[in-house]
């Protein structure tokens, strides 16, 4: 909260900038483990950077086991959210599918299955009628089956953060929003100050937590961040009436060939695509946008993007797109968040640039850079999002988008030296079998 009159306290432990995702699960995360010493600052409201207008998908599925973990902590967070506030969180596990055209493809995703299967990873392979049989709306040709995961879903962001910070705050967290972070400094004692239009907190730690913010905040430390702002559209369609009318909802559906995501939104879709051609955004215009802003929507380039999904799903050419978000986060070479440390800034962590995956990473990531920062636990999950592995001498800018916009458009393909599966065949389940629900 805020006052008139008063401001944040001169010191805490550790300091968070940002109210995000992944800001609000970090300040749940350290009240969780004991640390209540603890300040996060917003400089608007809860969730108006990029967090409020995400879709809110949550997948478990990665080629990396060590995302895979990450991946299924955040779930964990939001199924225990759903459980302990008073009217939920809007966390629906409706699962989802990952379509295969090829059965090479399908091998590769049991293997991830099989791997993901010790951590606690749940999902079974379908042939292309059981995919159907869950989602009747599919084209189907050109289909050989898909990867279900029934623990996978989509939460309402807004709810999701509030109710952490909520938590926080309740277990002593000092939760202040309308108060913008306008510079970090070194103290002569090792710490760090916060300067802020309210006054200047000093603390041990300094998180930031600013997503496509954050880039600004580190050039006031002389620091340079491999972050490129993107956009992202997607769409709402309007009402399908027989969607209106089914008691049962679809699950997120993920096709790496069409390369677009789309899951039941009420009685319509929201669906979005990893286009060929993305937009990048300056870092002057990320710095001069305001909280709750989206930028102008391209319908055309969204349709665009779209074209292969609309033939994979008619009905969404027949429904139409009702409405456009289009979007801005900050966005690596690789797609994966900036966590941790730069020789740099010795007790400057960086919690950012979640890639377009806030929804999906920022729960878990808080809770694991809680165990880092309070109970002094490195999470060897977190050496894959190491905020210093891009090295100190960063590409120049263009390439740094180049690589990023590359990253964005393969988003559903495996990486290089993806892993090989067996032949996918007797682990498929065919339509009628019991476990297809």
């Amino acid at each position: 909260m805020t006052s008139a009159t008063g401001g944040p306290p001169a010191e805490a432990r550790v300091a968070i900038v940002g109210g995000g995702m992944a800001g609000c699960s970090l300040a749940h995360h350290c009240a969780r483990l004991g640390c209540t010493d603890v300040v996060l600052l917003e400089r608007d409201q809860l969730t108006s950077g990029a967090t409020w207008h995400a879709a809110g998908l949550c997948t478990q599925f990665n080629w990396d086991p060590g995302i895979t973990e990450i991946l299924l902590r955040s779930t964990a967070v939001y199924r225990d959210l759903e459980d302990a506030a008073a009217s939920g969180i809007g966390w629906r596990p409706v699962g989802s599918l990952r379509l295969a055209a090829e059965p090479a493809q399908l091998a590769e995703f049991e293997a991830v299955l099989e791997r993901g299967r010790g951590q606690g990873l749940q999902g079974t392979l379908l042939d292309r009628d059981a995919t159907q049989a869950l989602w009747p709306w599919l084209e189907a040709d050109g289909v050989v089956g898909s990867a279900h995961i029934p623990g996978e879903g989509y939460v309402d962001p807004a709810r999701a953060a509030g109710a952490l910070a909520a938590a926080a705050r309740e277990a002593g967290v000092r939760v202040w929003t309308g108060v913008e972070a306008q510079g970090v400094t070194a103290a002569p004692d090792g710490r760090w100050r916060v300067a802020t239009e309210r006054g200047t907190v000093t603390a041990e730690t300094v998180v930031m937590a600013a997503g496509a913010w954050s880039g600004g905040l580190a050039s006031q430390l002389g620091l340079r961040l491999p972050v490129v702002g993107m956009e992202h559209q997607h769409g709402l369609t309007a009402a399908v009436a027989e969607l209106g009318r089914s008691a049962t909802e679809l699950p997120v559906l993920r096709d790496p060939q069409a390369s677009f995501y789309i899951r039941q939104d009420q009685a319509g879709f929201l669906c979005g695509p990893f286009e060929d051609d993305p937009v990048t955004v300056g870092e002057s215009e990320i710095a001069h946008s305001g909280p709750f802003q989206l930028r102008r929507p391209d319908p055309e380039r969204l349709a665009r993007g779209l074209a292969a999904a609309c033939r994979r799903i008619p009905v969404l050419d027949r429904a139409g797109i009702r409405s456009v978000v289009a979007g801005v986060d900050g966005y690596t070479p690789d797609g994966l968040p900036l966590v941790g440390e730069l020789p740099q800034a010795p007790g400057v962590v960086w919690c950012t640039a979640f890639s377009l995956f806030g929804i999906a990473f920022g729960a878990g990531v808080g809770a694991l850079l809680a165990e880092r920062l309070v109970g002094g636990i490195e999470p060897p999950v977190l050496a894959a999002l190491a905020a210093d592995r891009f090295g100190r001498d960063l590409p120049a800018d263009v390439e740094l988008a180049a690589r990023a916009r590359r990253t964005y458009a393969a988003e559903y393909r495996p990486p290089a030296g993806r892993p090989v599966g067996r032949r996918a065949g007797t682990a498929v389940v065919r339509a009628g079998d019991d476990d297809t629900g």
